[in-house]
This record gives structure tokens, sequence and C-alpha cells, in this order.
């Protein structure tokens, strides 16, 4: 179960009062130098500064959500917020988070619990700047507990980035992320209308951080299939086996030699009431994979670094 983070600071100064006015001009530098080292987490998202504290702390798995607006991004990390409100999740259990208030005001209109028949997550504005999710979990077959960074990548941005070159190579999380998770909506994907145009913007958003050189050695790519509750109730599962065939082969002859792993999912975050689909269908897998992962450090400074970095990351890091 998930517990609030107690950021109390106990006061661990002496009761004696100071002899003489140098004395206390003494006491009161020595506090002022500690209230500088302090760091105090709200729960709200992460600016890069704090970010940074945690990647060079911390051998963190960095996650990278995009997709298009609306394609379940927020859900997705709703999901697994919930999930560990349960109980264990994945093979983990919940060890602490920097970020609790920030998961609670995603999931809090995602929850079916909550009483309204179609759930929807909050989105956050554009124009909020740098903000990461944290996320801290011990998985049973590890002796260590497990960091995870979430970098939400807007609808918007994600569009600007699939259509121009230089807002893609401004993108230089992609760069630095263990996982690239893509969303593809397959509210989108069960309608003929919609379904090519669909499919066709997840590719050239790779083929894009290809050819920019966004993708690394390093880099593993998720495909996700989000509201695949959504093709189950269409009806329409066997229809779209050929095509998200030919879809697959051709993203892996794009990028496969380019990159690490590449892997689809069939994911349902927040099924609809009339579902059979549990909570969180799919994710668990996913998550337990991110958890796992244990490739060479990549320290994600992003409170130093190019000139550009801030404003870079202010753009394409809001969800």
């Amino acid at each position: 179960m998930i517990e609030p983070e107690d950021n109390t600071i106990s006061d661990s100064s002496s009761d004696e009062i100071p002899n003489d006015s140098s004395e206390t001009e003494s006491i009161a530098e020595v506090h002022e130098e500690a209230s500088k080292e302090i760091s105090i987490h709200g729960g709200e998202e992460l600016d890069s500064i704090s970010a940074s504290e945690i990647t060079s702390k911390y051998d963190t798995v960095i996650i990278v959500i995009a997709g298009p607006k609306g394609s379940g991004k927020t859900t997705l990390l709703a999901s697994i917020y919930d999930s560990f409100h349960i109980g264990e999740f994945a093979n983990c259990t919940f060890a602490e988070s920097r970020t609790l208030v920030a998961f609670e005001e995603r999931s809090h209109l995602a929850r079916v619990e909550s009483g309204i028949h179609a759930p929807t997550a909050t989105r956050t504005p554009l124009g909020a700047g740098v903000q990461f999710l944290h996320l801290c979990v011990r998985q049973n077959s590890l002796p260590n507990n497990s960091n995870l960074l979430f970098a939400d990548m807007s609808g918007e941005y994600y569009r600007m980035a699939k259509d121009s070159a230089e807002d893609c190579r401004e993108i230089s999380i992609l760069t630095r992320a263990d996982y690239i998770a893509l969303l593809i909506d397959c509210e989108l994907l069960s309608s003929q209308t919609t379904r090519h145009l669909c499919l066709v913007d997840a590719r050239q958003l790779l083929r894009r951080c290809i050819e920019e050189g966004m993708l690394k050695s390093h880099t593993n790519i998720h495909i996700l299939y989000s509201k695949w509750d959504v093709v189950i109730k269409s009806n329409c599962e066997k229809e779209l086996e050929p095509v998200l065939k030919d879809f697959e082969q051709t993203i892996r002859t794009t990028v496969e030699d380019k990159i690490a792993d590449m892997e689809f999912f069939k994911v349902a975050a927040s099924p609809k009431q009339e579902s059979s689909l549990g909570l969180g269908y799919g994710i668990d897998t996913i998550f337990e994979k991110w958890v796992k992962k244990k490739e060479k450090k990549i320290e994600l400074d992003i409170s130093k670094g190019q000139k550009s970095a801030k404003r870079e990351f202010d753009r394409f890091l809001s969800s």
C-alpha cells in the first residue's frame, strides 16, 4: 500500500541560549547553510534540478511516454499508481515516490471507483515546464530498490517532433531514455477511417528519430496498443491481425538495427466498465521489464549541460 511521505523537518538545534552575539551569529550561519542542503518534496512534479538529484544519486531507469493527444499516456501512469494502492504489482512493492501528489492528481478522474461512467485523466498544461514523475519500488527478485523517472511528452509536441526535424532534435531526453513507450490509440486503430493515418504517424515519428540520431544503441522501444478493450468491443481483432503484422515488420526494418530492442504490447490501462479486461490490463508485464532494466547508467543531469537544454525540456516534457 502507498503511504504518504513525511516531509516534516525536526529542529535538532540546542535549547541552550547563546552567551553573546558572536555565538548567535555563528549559530545563524550554521542554520542558513543547513537550510540550503535540505530538499523538501511536496509531492508535485519534479523540475530538472530535482530530477538530476535522483539520477546522480541512484541508478535510475528513464522512461519517455509518447503518443498523440488522447492516446492514454496519463492514464497509463495513473494505472500504475492505482495498482500499487491495491498492493503488490508486477512482482514489486511500493517503496517511495517524490511525486505522490502529482500521481494522485493524474489518477483521480481516471479511477473507475470514482463513479464516472467513462473515466478520463487530467492533462498538464503545455506551458507547465519541465516535469518528471518519480517512483521507487522493490522487486522481489532484486536485492535493491529500483528508481524510475517518467517523462510524459505531450500530444502536441509528439506531432511537432513527427513533422519537424528541428523540433525532433530538440527532444534531447530521447537520447538519454532507457525506454521509449510509444502509445498507439486503439480507438483510432479500430476505425477504418483513422487506422491508416494512426499507424503512419507512429512510423513517421520513429523514422524521424532515427534520421536525427535521437535513438541510441541502449534505447528500448515499447509499442503499446492502448485501449485494447476498444478493439475487443469492436470485434475487429481478426481484421487487425494482418494490418498490425505488416506494421510491426515495417517498424522493425526501420529501427531494429539502431536500438537495443523493440517489443509490442496490447494494453488497457483503464478499460470501460463493461469490458472483461481488468484494470491495468497488460501493464504489469511492461512495468516488470522497466524495473529489471540494468544497462549502463546514463546520467540525466539537466540542471547543467547545453545552453538550450532548459528550453528543450520546457517545450517537450510536459503532458
